[in-house]
């Protein structure tokens, strides 16, 4: 009776692992019938069906697409790598990730194991995905160990009609860090151990892991990525005031708009004038004149085309967010966060996720600072807007602070996703560009990093950021 119930847990959690990943669209459906396919080895099959996904999902309307369709090119290829037709090269195809079995927990120890997990490889790394029982409520974080050093603690999240979940990617450039041959362990935040497929460690294969012996582990961030050496983050910290220097200047000379700083790069400078330390983003925002989401979008759309106009590099992310901004020249890891905040039923709206209670009066006039000898605006009332998205404690740091773990109500993330671009308005936007390159010479650029192709990934990662 343990097994059956536990079969049918494993297969709801599969379930709710694509759900969350992937939403649910009929390019996925084929996708999904690739997966099953290819399980079964016949690789064949798999390649047809991943194929169809892509093609279906190339003439989409739907803005999923950005964010599922690299992942779909990345099963494809390492499908005919398997099946000893390989058209690209890519190291991930190479690695695994193993249930170890001399770990292997008995059924009755099973059940009371604080939750599950899958470790599994995608197109930007290794992708961990879990669950915790719902009746643990022993601490809500998950220590991710590898080799017994704690490499990253997890938060624990919430979302309706399924258990608590955590996941992390750890990206491509922390994994070629790895050893060769490794460990991984989850444990919950009282010491005991989360099981995959019923064992207590998973093995990690990384045949081109540059780590070993006497070699110290990464630290990743919150985010799956290496935390950068201090002379690399003053370097892309530099940058970025480098961008936002050009960019406050268009923004106040083409739009008629202030560029202020938003979130962590406002926290930090509210706090000591410079950045958070360790900080390797930099968020910004304009007010919109809108007072709808779609309005804003469509506001969005006209500045990404004359910013590229004006040449910048525009790129947006596989959710459809207007919009990252860098200059030519710059790797893409180093983009000003471009925000758009408006005035709707009597609250701010901001991406990412938040809908706050302040007022226009809190943002507008701004204020002017120099940052790093670089003039910046702030909001006329910082505090207004830290208090009201960070909480009551944000004047205290939290280097483990984290907003993976916050409700954000469904009806407020369902008029969120009303700024967000489809590829129908990328498409849009980038005949209008053309148009103006043609006429003015505009030589900026516009990219969609979701619809961009994964290979070859020396020309991915030049043009985008993982």
């Amino acid at each position: 009776m343990w097994i059956i119930t536990e079969r049918i847990l494993a297969a709801c959690q599969e379930i709710a692992r694509y759900y969350l990943n992937q939403g649910v669209t009929y390019p996925g459906a084929w996708y999904l019938v690739g997966c099953l396919r290819r399980r079964r080895g016949d690789s064949t099959g798999a390649e047809r069906a991943y194929s169809r996904a892509i093609h279906e999902a190339d003439r989409s309307k739907n803005r999923i697409m950005f964010k599922v369709r690299q992942q779909w090119q990345f099963e494809l290829e390492r499908t005919l790598h398997e099946a000893g037709r390989p058209r690209v090269d890519d190291p991930i195809f190479a690695c695994r990730a193993l249930p170890a079995p001399a770990s292997r927990v008995p059924g009755a120890a099973r059940r009371v194991a604080p939750g599950s997990y899958r470790a599994r490889w995608s197109f930007r790394g290794l992708r961990i995905t879990g669950f915790l029982d719902p009746r643990y409520t022993t601490g809500r974080k998950i220590r991710l160990s590898l080799n017994g050093t704690l490499l990253r603690e997890l938060s624990v999240a919430k979302a309706p009609l399924i258990p608590p979940y955590f996941q992390i990617t750890i990206q491509r450039p922390a994994i070629a860090s790895f050893p060769p041959s490794s460990q991984l362990v989850l444990e919950s935040a009282d010491g005991k151990t989360l099981l995959c497929q019923g064992c207590s460690v998973t093995h990690l294969h990384v045949p081109h892991g540059t780590g070993g012996a006497g070699r110290r582990l990464p630290e990743i961030d919150k985010k799956g990525f290496l935390i950068m050496a201090d002379v690399d983050l003053a370097k892309r910290q530099a940058e970025f005031l480098e961008i936002y220097r050009a960019a406050r200047e268009t923004f106040a000379r083409e739009f008629g708009k202030p560029l202020f700083l938003l979130y962590g790069t406002l926290l930090g400078f509210y706090r000591s004038g410079d950045f958070i330390p360790g900080d390797d983003d930099f968020d910004v925002g304009y007010v919109s004149a809108c007072t709808t989401a779609r309005e804003v979008k469509l506001e969005a759309m006209q500045i990404v085309v004359r910013l590229v106009a004006a040449g910048f590099i525009v790129s947006f992310n596989r959710n459809g967010r207007l919009f990252r901004l860098r200059l030519p020249g710059m790797l893409p890891s180093s983009h000003l966060d471009v925000h758009s905040v408006w005035f709707e039923r009597d609250a701010t709206w901001i991406h990412p996720q938040a809908r706050l209670a302040c007022s226009e009066g809190d943002f507008l006039p701004t204020g002017e600072g120099i940052f790093r000898g670089v003039p910046a605006d702030v909001p006329r009332v910082p505090e207004a807007f830290l208090g009201a998205y960070y909480g009551d404690g944000w004047q205290i740091p939290d280097p483990s602070y984290s907003t993976t773990a916050k409700h954000i109500p469904n009806a407020v993330l369902r008029n969120l996703a009303q700024a967000f671009v489809t590829p129908v308005d990328f498409a849009n936007m980038q005949r209008e560009i053309e148009r103006r390159i043609a006429l003015e010479g505009a030589h900026g650029r516009l990219i969609s990093m979701g619809g961009y192709s994964l290979y070859p990934l020396s020309d991915y990662e030049q043009n985008c950021d993982w």
